[in-house]
């Protein structure tokens, strides 16, 4: 049967293709920058009250339930904007005679990075003093590519 790992890994799953199925329907609509922007905000956000339930807001329950829909929101967002839209820039970003090599260099650079927070986490966790630091951390970069993306992109 589906047990309780189960049930999450298919809860966030879900969740990922019903965002990033909305963000297809709406991306027109609502513009690339916006939804970018408004999505790393949104995984700040989120990663912000990550941090608070790490540590211990409103006691165990509370700061259990909290980290639970942390983890939710940063994965809605994230599917709503940076899942999804850095590949479909680059396929309008790019002249048709670079797009292939563009698309290459970027596909390693995204898959670098991702192995780099993997990579490291453990590492810098230990560095900052505790998961809460090193979450910390990464809403700041969330509060970057914010700002990135208000700056340069078009």
């Amino acid at each position: 049967g589906v047990g309780g790992a189960d049930s999450a890994a298919l809860s966030v799953g879900g969740l990922q293709v019903a965002a990033t199925a909305l963000c297809v329907v709406v991306v027109d609509r609502a513009g690339r920058r916006p939804l970018l922007a408004g999505a790393s905000l949104c995984q700040a956000l989120a990663t912000a009250a990550l941090v608070a339930a790490l540590d211990g807001a409103g006691g165990p329950s509370a700061a259990h339930g909290l980290a639970i829909a942390a983890i939710m929101a940063y994965m809605t967002a994230f599917s709503l904007g940076l899942g999804p839209l850095p590949w479909l820039l680059n396929a309008e970003l790019f002249p048709g005679h670079a797009r292939g090599t563009a698309g290459g260099v970027l596909a390693m650079l995204n898959w670098g990075m991702s192995f780099a927070v993997t990579a490291s986490y453990s590492g810098l966790a230990k560095a900052l003093g505790g998961l809460s630091d090193s979450f910390a951390m990464y809403g700041c970069f969330c509060l970057a590519s914010t700002a990135f993306v208000l700056v340069f992109v078009p």
